[in-house]
């Protein structure tokens, strides 16, 4: 598994949907002598039939984020795989951590703008409890939690999913939510991740047919 090549992948990409979850499949092999992963596996990864393959690794080719040399892979004669080359890099931006957080330094000197902060302003947004005074800096006030790739559960929320799904990995479908909300492009849709995890896992209860709720055997957090 290549962390270093998805990690590149997942932040930098211009791909979406099932497009880059081909690009992520292909970008977990990778090494410094490409990836050849054959067109099953990499649908089996992605989650996507056979026959989208090919559709999605021409898009990829077009966001010139991928490149491969056709039967230049493992196997032998019309067996044989293609090789599979990643064109992402991190932009001038990224500070190259590991979330690729972009310097927002970087940005203003490229850019040649320093953005003010937003002042002298006389209005109130009591929907998301938004207070403004007259020249004075915005100051928000929201008790919403909204999505964060770093959100993990308290631990009133942990003991009370392990009292409700005992027999659930939880850290496994904390990873499994945060990453469907990510790769659907659908994390600006949670209000409240607490919310969002419960309602996680009583699906995923209701998938395994009441298995995770189950008190018969010991679970595990990690």
């Amino acid at each position: 598994m290549s962390f270093g090549a998805t990690s590149v992948a997942w932040h930098h990409s211009k791909a979406t949907g099932n497009d880059l979850l081909v690009l992520m499949a292909i970008a977990n092999y990778i090494s410094d002598e490409g990836a050849w992963p054959r067109i099953q596996t990499i649908a089996k990864d992605a989650r996507v039939s056979e026959r989208s393959v090919y559709r999605h690794l021409d898009n990829l080719k077009a966001l010139g984020e991928i490149d491969w040399e056709t039967k230049g892979g493992s196997g032998k004669g019309i067996y044989k795989s293609n090789r599979y080359w990643l064109r992402l890099t991190c932009p001038s931006t990224c500070r190259g951590d590991w979330n690729h957080t972009i310097d927002e330094t970087k940005i203003d000197n490229l850019t040649g703008l320093n953005m003010p902060k937003v002042t002298g302003l006389d209005m109130t947004e009591m929907a998301d409890k938004q207070v403004i005074e007259p020249n004075k800096e915005i100051v928000i006030k929201s008790n919403k939690q909204k999505f964060s790739e770093d959100w993990q559960p308290g631990e009133k929320l942990v003991a009370e999913m392990l009292e409700k799904y005992p027999k659930a990995n939880l850290a496994q479908y904390v990873a499994e939510m945060k990453d469907w909300y990510l790769l659907k492009g659908k994390e600006s849709t949670i209000k409240d991740m607490n919310a969002a995890f419960r309602s996680w896992m009583r699906q995923a209860d209701r998938f395994a047919n009441g298995a995770l709720s189950k008190k018969d055997e010991r679970n595990w957090w990690n």
